[in-house]
């Protein structure tokens, strides 16, 4: 059951399916099942296909056999497998034939869980109406409010109109020719709710990150480097 479960888990993008385990096992079921079904659908809808055309133009078949003989009953066969792939459906089935032989192989050689490309683009688009909604929410983008605090073992106040994505301990910021870290996050009052706390980097401390920070990027509706 929970080999079916993961199977069926494995066609959904990595942020639906955080609270599921998923093995390389039942990724790898999942990308062979959906290419067999697809393979098996494409020669099947083949067979349905050729016969009702062949039963249609049965007259047509007759004459093209009686002038042309075996050879020209063979060309017409080439000419209906060529109608027969650019079939809207048939495009359809090969495409997922080929993602199950994708989705197979990464779970064989290299483990990963791939899903499957339209619940990725669907999830693609939650996240880009998700953002505009937020973005919405928090009003209009102003520039950050920057003071100095001189009476405070933080020297650096920031109150900005938007969260700063990567803005954490290990984050070195450098602002006017100086190197700072961040000392505490804080909710402020709008329209700037997001307040940061910076003190000035210690010499002696390691830099694994920094972030040339000026208090216009807010402006920017582009994620910020990191």
């Amino acid at each position: 059951m929970h080999l079916l479960i993961g199977s069926l888990a494995s066609f959904l993008p990595q942020p639906w399916r955080r609270a599921i385990s998923i093995s390389e096992l039942a990724s790898a079921i999942s990308g062979a099942a959906e290419l067999v079904f697809c393979l098996g659908a494409l020669i099947y809808r083949y067979f349905i296909f050729t016969h009702l055309r062949m039963l249609a133009d049965v007259n047509v078949m007759v004459k093209v056999a009686e002038r042309g003989g075996e050879t020209a009953v063979m060309g017409s066969g080439l000419f209906l497998l060529m109608e027969y792939l650019i079939q809207p459906l048939t495009i359809v089935l090969c495409y997922f034939a080929l993602e199950g032989v994708v989705r197979l192989v990464a779970a064989t050689i290299t483990e990963e869980v791939v899903p499957t490309l339209p619940l990725y683009l669907l999830l693609l688009l939650h996240q880009k109406l998700h953002r505009a909604g937020q973005e919405r929410a928090l009003g209009e983008r102003i520039v950050d409010e920057v003071r100095f605090v001189e009476s405070s073992p933080c020297c650096l106040r920031i109150a900005s109109c938007r969260p700063k994505e990567g803005w954490n301990r290990l984050m070195t910021i450098s602002y006017q020719d100086q190197l700072y870290e961040v000392a505490a996050a804080q909710e402020g009052n709008l329209p700037r709710p997001f307040v940061y706390l910076l003190r000035k980097k210690p010499d002696h401390k390691v830099i694994r990150g920094i972030h040339c920070y000026d208090p216009e990027e807010v402006l920017d509706a582009r994620p910020q480097p990191n």
